[in-house]
């Protein structure tokens, strides 16, 4: 599915973001050495995190969320830039997924394949566009635009712009 379609399925305002419905990408936690180092997450959130912020920006011609390191700058910007109320909401909305998965999938997130992490992530989206309360409403809101800060402020992200820009002759 290519970037824009996704964007106007999903309704997002912001055209930087995508959803890739049959890419395979995941977090292995095992793999990760960060996740055991996670002070906010449990590892079975950390890697849903993962899952969720390449849903968000895949892999295409620029890097996906978790090659820049989104994951880890999104926890960092929850515990220093935001109140522990937020950083619940935060961990409330991945266990709302998690929940999700196992009701819907009868399987946990990591076991869920990308495509029923993106139908729960599209029931978040139309709950907040209808007003409908899941009782995580601040969740989307906060992930996606973390998620997009993050990636765009990435040390990674200015390496490729500054690289692109170079590209082209003035």
């Amino acid at each position: 599915m290519k970037r824009r379609q996704s964007i106007r399925i999903l309704g997002w305002s912001i055209p930087v973001s995508g959803i890739s419905l049959v890419s395979g990408i995941g977090c292995n936690t095992s793999e990760n050495p960060l996740a055991a180092n996670s002070q906010l997450f449990s590892s079975e959130q950390w890697s849903l995190l993962h899952r969720i912020v390449d849903i968000i920006i895949p892999k295409t011609d620029t890097p996906s969320a978790t090659e820049v390191g989104v994951p880890k700058r999104i926890e960092e910007l929850l515990t220093n830039n935001h109140l522990a109320k937020t950083r619940q909401q935060f961990i409330n909305g991945l266990q709302f997924i998690e929940n999700q998965c196992l009701t819907r999938y009868q399987k946990n997130s990591e076991q869920c394949k990308i495509n029923e992490i993106a139908e729960i992530l599209n029931l978040i989206i139309q709950n907040n566009q209808t007003g409908t309360s899941l009782d995580i409403h601040p969740f989307y809101p906060l992930l996606k635009g973390l998620t997009v800060s993050a990636f765009f402020t990435s040390k990674e992200m200015n390496n490729y712009f500054n690289l692109k820009k170079q590209d082209y002759k003035f």
